[in-house]
């Protein structure tokens, strides 16, 4: 439990409103003199208590306590600071949502969904994000060239096929057991790695792992968005990102372990059992998606019975996302999965010094990701995502163009802008499909993204080869990002502000249901 003390000397009219109920990131309803307490909001306990006394200046002397307890689990810490300022002031005809917050008050259960989801998201963010920092030091051990890693890397992400079963299983059967399932194997896939005895072996596990993760991923954001508020999904997908960049954050953070020896990459690969404790706690708490509940409870399982025009919009829409994801990733996905590689090779950066860049210009990408979620909410998915497109690919193919400090800043601004994309173009896949069928549409946009990502590495391995230049076949890959904002401006619909039923008129029972 947190409590908040302040005592401050203010005029009459100050004092009259500190004693009336708050309606900012807490909801307050009176229940005594100068007694509040928390109606809505993201605590788990909040009581707000305000005593008065008359100076003989004509002010007045107001005495505030605020005990509370965030209902944020795991990721509390990232917004612990900002609410105890946001509580360490008295009310006043100002207060409001905080400006870090989402534009909508966040409930005691979706702040706890989101909290218990990071966690998750963060351990698939390490298993993720291992893989591609150990590649090219694997690689070496093994023997194999560029265009073999980039075979690799292509091998392993088409595995991520077997997650359209995965998910299909969620749709019809609940999203909490396969997510809980999928990262928990995830973790011991991962592990696997750390005694692969060759290169085909190794591939083998990671393959695994990665169909795996991508379950996770994409149950990760449909969850998300099935518990959050029409103004907080996106915000909602910038915090999972940002937990899993963490989780990537922390293999990087680890990669000098790689400068130790030629097989000490293989220590990285253990590291998710360590998860696992983590796992149980989230495992304990975490509900079923409260759309999932109501879509079995009001028989809204099956898309065929609707009409065909609806077929026909929902095939249009599953098309448009898959081609985007497709023709982003073919830049995308070389241009951070070739960069390590790049750095050693082209840069004749050490272990330590891959960690040091990427932590270094990593790191802003915090900032991207917190100001795209909210911009997402408040401007648009469309305008905030077209922007933060052409910022991050500027950024990116710069920084494989040049070297030295101007290397430094183009990475961070391609950093910048590519986070910002996520939460919004990320929440579009959940947001456009019914409960019956998210988990599947957004499991077959992703396995386009893949798609796209093995077309991408395999000419970008290929060009590097023939040219001596990663550098060159990045720039040639950055065409893609360029005929996505146009898609995005001309084809996407906007969804921010609009619950998912409005979205998806066939869900309709399903918001009837939970407003009963």
């Amino acid at each position: 439990m947190s409590e908040v003390h302040i005592v401050e000397v203010v005029d009459r009219d100050a004092a009259a409103f500190a004693l009336e109920p708050v309606d900012g990131a807490v909801l307050e309803r009176k229940v005594g003199d100068g007694r509040f307490v928390g109606v809505e909001g993201p605590f788990q306990h909040y009581e707000r208590i305000v005593t008065t006394e008359d100076r003989s200046d004509g002010s007045v002397e107001v005495s505030q306590s605020v005990s509370y307890k965030l209902a944020i689990p795991i990721v509390g810490w990232l917004f612990a600071r900002s609410m105890r300022r946001e509580l360490s002031r008295l009310p006043s005809p100002d207060t409001g949502l905080p400006w870090w917050s989402p534009p909508e008050r966040l409930t005691e259960r979706s702040a706890r969904s989101m909290g218990l989801l990071s966690g998750l998201s963060f351990i698939v963010g390490y298993s993720t994000g291992v893989l591609t920092q150990t590649m090219t030091f694997a690689a070496d051990e093994f023997g194999a060239s560029d265009s073999t890693q980039s075979d690799a890397f292509a091998v392993i992400r088409v595995g991520v096929v077997f997650s359209l079963l995965l998910v299909a299983i969620a749709d019809r059967h609940g999203r909490r057991r396969v997510l809980l399932a999928a990262v928990a194997a995830s973790c011991f896939a991962t592990a696997a790695g750390a005694v692969a005895p060759n290169m085909e072996i190794f591939t083998a596990t990671q393959t695994v792992t990665r169909t795996l993760t991508t379950t996770a991923g994409v149950l990760l954001v449909v969850v998300a968005a099935e518990e959050m508020g029409r103004r907080s999904r996106a915000f909602a997908v910038s915090v999972l990102a940002l937990s899993s960049g963490i989780g990537g954050l922390i293999a990087v953070l680890l990669l000098s372990i790689a400068d130790l020896s030629v097989s000490a990459w293989r220590v990285l690969f253990v590291i998710p059992l360590v998860f696992l404790p983590l796992w149980h706690v989230i495992a304990r708490s975490l509900s079923e998606s409260k759309r999932f509940v109501a879509a079995e409870a009001t028989d809204e399982d099956d898309v065929l019975r609707h009409t065909s025009a609806a077929r026909q919009t929902l095939l249009r829409r599953l098309v448009l996302f898959s081609v985007t994801s497709l023709i982003f990733a073919i830049f995308l996905s070389p241009a951070f999965q070739l960069l390590n590689d790049f750095l050693r090779d082209d840069r004749g950066f050490s272990a330590g010094d891959i960690s040091l860049f990427r932590v270094v210009t990593t790191a802003p990408g915090i900032i991207g990701m917190v100001v795209g979620g909210r911009a997402a909410e408040l401007v648009g998915r469309r305008a905030v995502a077209a922007v933060a497109i052409a910022i991050g690919v500027t950024g990116l193919t710069g920084m494989y163009l040049s070297s030295g400090p101007a290397m430094w800043m183009f990475s961070i601004l391609g950093i910048l802008g590519m986070a910002a994309t996520v939460p919004a173009l990320g929440v579009y896949g959940p947001e456009m499909f019914p409960t019956a069928l998210r988990g599947r549409a957004n499991a077959a946009i992703t396995v386009a993204g893949v798609c796209g990502a093995v077309i991408g590495l395999v000419i970008a391995g290929r060009l590097s080869d023939r040219w001596g230049d990663l550098g060159e076949a990045i720039a040639v890959l950055a065409v893609g990002p360029v005929l996505v904002i146009a898609i995005v401006i001309v084809l996407f619909p906007e969804t921010a502000d609009r619950e998912l039923e409005d979205i998806n008129p066939e869900d309709a029972p399903i918001l009837d249901y939970m407003e009963d």
